[in-house]
């Protein structure tokens, strides 16, 4: 199945990616959408950072990877998913941006 892992770091010769477990044409159901946010199963998983690197030189962390896995074991690293890297980049700026005007407001009424 392929899936998406995205690369949270680089240490000590390890790669660690987060997993997940679903197929990348995977589309969430309707009702999904009505919970706070729909949850992908994930799983972290080790490899060797200079296998990773043999295969995508300029892969750095934070991208987001296509890869072919069975049972979150992974067997194939494909690509970069440039467009879910960029997805993931916007969520986080946004994300941030709640948070400091969550926090400007909390301030203000102080």
């Amino acid at each position: 199945m392929e899936s998406h892992a995205y690369l949270e770091r680089i240490e000590d010769g390890v790669a660690v990616l987060e997993l997940r477990l679903t197929p990348i044409d995977y589309v969430a159901p309707e009702d999904a959408g009505l919970k706070r946010r729909f949850r992908y199963p994930r799983k972290k998983v080790e490899i060797s950072a200079q296998e990773l690197l043999n295969i995508i030189p300029e892969i750095k962390e934070r991208d987001v990877l296509v890869v072919e896995h069975v049972d979150g074991e992974i067997q194939t690293i494909c690509y970069v998913d440039e467009v879910e890297t960029q997805l993931r980049v916007k969520r986080a700026q946004a994300r941030k941006e709640r948070l400091k005007s969550k926090m400007q407001s909390k301030n203000t009424e102080s």
